[in-house]
């Protein structure tokens, strides 16, 4: 078969399995894409089909609206190097924690200090007030005594971050507590207790280094060229082309996203807590 015959199929070959995979209805699943349940995520199986399908090993892909950070996550187990820019904090957050490349140490590290969870996490305990989240809102509507016990355990969990050796560890580990924390709160009608709480924190962390460890054996994969690199921006993608991280980054052979839709406001920053508050 002649090369272009070969690229042909190829091509062919690649646009029928993304016409497969926007058919796919399967929940979100696989490597780390379960970190935080983020609003409307982006289906994982059709943002893989895509990245297969446009671009190739060692090649950079861009989502512009990074959201939940999974076509970075797909991209860098496919062996390309990504770029993600979302404006809103929290999505950058979630997409640098999806991305970690966590070293053996700093497993180790983690699954310490997810046994001593069961410890630090104790009412009798002091707590530890956060002024700088209460002046940003984050502890409306859980300040009344119907929340003082969860909060507070939030608050130890927290703290305990603090004792991690670097950034990547204090950020997986701030990862699990706000998975934790959403599953918590997020449109709940019976209030969790702080035992299923800690309980919940533990599990998560366990399960989260597993999917952690999936994912960075997935991106060491692709032997033959370099490792990929994932950059994540906060910030609007108006004027990107400006930033000065862009002067480092070859141009994007693919640009993938799930824009924001049309005429719907979600403030995804934001829970829907104790009556829809």
């Amino acid at each position: 078969m002649r090369q272009n015959d070969v690229g042909t199929t190829f091509k062919k070959s690649g646009i029928a399995n993304l016409v497969v995979a926007a058919r796919d209805v399967t929940p979100v699943s696989g490597l780390t894409h379960t970190f935080y349940r983020y609003p409307a995520r982006f289906s994982p199986t059709f943002a893989r089909a895509a990245i297969l399908a446009f671009s190739k090993p060692g090649d950079w892909v861009m989502d512009p609206f990074a959201g939940g950070g999974t076509a970075l996550v797909e991209a860098a187990a496919s062996g390309r190097s990504a770029i993600g820019v979302d404006i809103s904090e929290l999505a950058t957050f979630v997409c640098e924690a999806k991305t970690l490349l966590l070293s053996d140490d700093d497993v180790a590290v983690l699954r310490s200090w997810a046994r001593r969870l069961l410890t630090d996490i104790n009412m009798r305990s002091p707590g530890h007030h956060f002024g700088e989240y209460a002046s940003a809102g984050y502890y409306r509507n859980i300040t009344g005594r119907s929340y003082w016990r969860l909060r507070k355990a939030i608050e130890q969990a927290l703290r305990s971050v603090i004792q991690l050796r670097n950034g990547r560890t204090q950020t997986f580990a701030r990862s699990v507590i706000l998975r934790t924390a959403q599953w918590a709160l997020d449109s709940r009608k019976i209030r969790t207790s702080v035992p299923d709480f800690r309980r919940e924190l533990v599990r998560h962390a366990l399960e989260m280094l597993t999917a952690s460890l999936d994912y960075r054996a997935k991106v060491g994969q692709k032997t033959d060229y370099p490792s990929p690199e994932v950059i994540c921006l906060n910030r609007s993608a108006a004027g990107l082309e400006h930033d000065p991280v862009m002067e480092r980054v070859s141009s994007p052979k693919l640009v993938i996203t799930s824009p924001p839709y049309p005429g719907i406001h979600v403030l995804y920053h934001r829970w829907q807590v104790d009556g829809r508050k």
